[in-house]
């Protein structure tokens, strides 16, 4: 894709990538080169200017928005928590017609080693995001994460998304993420 629309600069060029059902792949380059454009390109919040980007053979710009978020769940190094409670900007990612259920919530943030949030003033109904409760750095990835997890996608993208943990922490995370990734397609930039 193009830096900027109508830009002579292009980000990206001759990128050529298959990743199967089940696998993971990881995208490490240095600063600028174009790792976080690329993961961005999925749930079309940038489009192709030129090639195309296919789920299972169909080219996600002949998808709605809805469906291809619903099948793409990005959790992005410095993600947007909304100003409403943890469990709200946790279920943001589902459909109304298919609520995640308290159970699948728990295993979401068991999996993003998120359970910090059952000690916060009013547990997952505390207020967060801009009128609300200010989280670490940390804190916020691991609850984008948790809310990429429960969305069920059939393609999970991490965008640098541990890079304020602590090694413990990330090791414990990644350690389940394997388990969650074997049926999910996953892409891990880093």
């Amino acid at each position: 894709g193009q830096a900027a629309p109508k830009s002579e600069t292009w980000v990206l060029r001759h990128v050529s990538v298959t990743v199967e059902p089940g696998q993971t792949m990881a995208l490490v380059g240095a600063t600028g080169s174009g790792k976080s454009v690329l993961a961005a390109l999925l749930p079309r919040l940038y489009d192709v200017t030129e090639g195309r980007i296919r789920i299972d053979g169909i080219d996600i710009r002949d998808l709605s928005l809805d469906v291809l978020r619903r099948e793409v769940a990005v959790a992005f190094e410095d993600p947007i928590l909304f100003s409403m409670s943890v469990a709200e900007n946790l279920r943001l990612g589902r459909s109304a017609d298919d609520p995640a259920t308290d159970e699948e919530l728990e295993a979401a943030l068991e999996i993003a080693a998120a359970q910090f949030v059952h000690d916060l003033p009013f547990g997952l109904q505390t207020r967060i995001g801009e009128q609300g409760m200010s989280l670490s750095g940390g804190q916020r990835q691991r609850l984008a994460l948790a809310r990429a997890i429960l969305a069920r996608p059939s393609v999970l993208v991490l965008d640098d998304t541990l890079s304020a943990l602590d090694v413990h922490t990330e090791a414990a995370v990644t350690a389940a993420l394997r388990r969650v990734l074997a049926d999910v397609t996953g892409i891990v930039v880093a």
